[in-house]
């Protein structure tokens, strides 16, 4: 009777349960609370940005605002669900604090796009599973042995087949879905499917039910700073790709497969709406060497149109490279004026603001729009930093009464979106032709200048693209 009285107390009933939910709810706050909070908060920096002690205070920052999250998450979790939660907030901050760290190097992956996010969400689960399962085991002390409990009769209980293969089963088709997800280049999801994988064989394996010697300190203060450590390594190590050394970050960003996601043009006024203005930087006027002209230049519109020219003119490129920053048009008076090629120069930004570039190509006589169909870009592209580059072209009329301009479009360079590889750091610069068409109905009638806009994408938008124009050729 008295072993029997000691079963069925209250106190060894509701003492797994209710530490089992206040883990999951802890866990399941912060973890998303946290990941939400670094996702707004965190921002990854622009390529060519960081230097190396800037580079280390960035995977700091990134740590810093996860573990703030953290507690904050877990005591607001411990506040709303107090009839759930049972357990010290600092005991259970320290306690899933081994598997939330992990958060930082997941939202700085999943913006990276990088294939080894796939990776960081198994740490996650399989990290939390564990705890869960240490943090649910009783004390040895306190827990009867079965054998030492006098019955009149013992049942042997057995598992049913089902339920012995079914978490086999389940994370079989979770493995399968995993692979799936990953041919199709959803890493984050890929990873998720693989967590739950991993995570139901550990909490379905025998060995969970095996007691552990003590819960009052589940997660011991060793394990929370090793493992906080290595989270700030692999932070410092995925922010190298964002280096001020271009071998460094590009070798770095082919080992990481980091694929930028997709960025279109954005309105110079747009950007400097959200920007304030540097007043200290007048811009940077680059000279390119000047070429031999070609003598004829196209003649206004003829009358007849059998008269029209049939052979296309190659103008070849001798004009400046213009590097400004919004909410300025052009570069300022008393900007830095200096001869050589755009491929063969870095010319970085001096804050958050993007860096625009645009080549000039002055014509002399002005040309008729009607005399030609197209133009025919010939571009030299140097530049090995990931991140598409936007090509526009804009007619302009120089006179009298003002400037007039007709936009032909803006195309991606094709060589600036394929993945960077260590082969490609020692490849020559890739020449490439771009076709601009002249549209028919257009209110510019005649040009005397051609405007090559050059603007990058987002993330590598404060170091100046090394692109340099070659020729157009005005196609009849």
């Amino acid at each position: 009777m008295m072993a029997t009285e000691q079963i069925a107390s209250p106190d060894s009933i509701d003492s797994a349960p209710q530490s089992a939910t206040s883990f999951i709810v802890a866990f399941v706050g912060s973890i998303f609370q946290t990941c939400g909070i670094v996702w707004m908060a965190c921002d990854t920096p622009t390529t060519g940005a960081l230097h190396l002690p800037h580079l280390f205070s960035t995977a700091a920052h990134f740590l810093l605002v996860a573990a703030a999250a953290h507690v904050f998450a877990v005591w607001v979790n411990a506040t709303m669900f107090s009839g759930l939660v049972d357990v010290s907030v600092p005991l259970l901050a320290l306690t899933i604090w081994p598997s939330v760290v992990w958060s930082p190097l997941l939202i700085l992956l999943i913006k990276e796009n990088s294939v080894w996010t796939i990776l960081i969400p198994p740490l996650i689960f399989v990290s939390a599973t564990r705890s869960l399962i240490r943090w649910t085991a009783t004390d040895e002390a306190t827990t009867p042995n079965q054998s030492q409990i006098p019955t009149l009769f013992q049942i042997e209980r057995t598992q049913s087949f089902l339920r012995s293969i079914g978490p086999a089963i389940i994370a079989a088709l979770a493995f399968q879905s995993t692979i799936a997800e990953l041919a199709l280049t959803n890493y984050f999801s890929s990873g998720l499917q693989l967590a739950a994988g991993i995570s139901i064989l550990i909490w379905s394996y025998p060995a969970k039910l095996r007691p552990i010697r003590s819960r009052a300190v589940p997660t011991s203060f060793r394990s929370v700073v090793s493992r906080t450590g290595l989270v700030y390594l692999l932070l410092a190590i995925a922010l190298i790709p964002y280096l001020a050394v271009p071998r460094l970050a590009i070798g770095a960003n082919a080992f990481m497969h980091i694929k930028p996601k997709s960025t279109q043009s954005k309105n110079v006024k747009q950007v400097a709406a959200h920007s304030n203005s540097d007043d200290s930087y007048l811009g940077i006027i680059l000279l390119s060497p000047k070429k031999p002209h070609p003598r004829v230049i196209p003649q206004p519109a003829p009358i007849r149109p059998s008269s029209a020219p049939r052979q296309s003119v190659t103008i070849p490129f001798d004009g400046a490279y213009w590097y400004f920053k919004p909410p300025y048009q052009r570069p300022r008076p008393g900007a830095i004026i200096a001869h050589g090629d755009p491929t063969k120069k870095t010319i970085r930004s001096t804050n958050a603001l993007p860096l625009l570039m645009e080549a000039h190509q002055f014509l002399g006589l002005p040309i008729r729009t009607t005399s030609f169909s197209a133009i025919r870009l010939s571009i030299e592209n140097a530049d090995h930093i990931p991140g598409a580059i936007f090509v526009e072209i804009r007619l302009r009329n120089i006179g009298p009464k003002g400037i007039t301009s007709q936009s032909l479009g803006a195309q991606v360079l094709p060589s600036s979106t394929r993945r960077i590889t260590y082969a490609s750091l020692i490849s020559p610069p890739v020449e490439e032709l771009l076709t601009f068409h002249i549209p028919r109905s257009t209110r510019l009638r005649q040009f005397n200048e051609i405007t090559v806009a050059i603007e990058p994408a987002k993330e590598r938008s404060l170091v100046g693209t090394r692109v340099a124009v070659q020729s157009f050729e005005l196609l009849p």
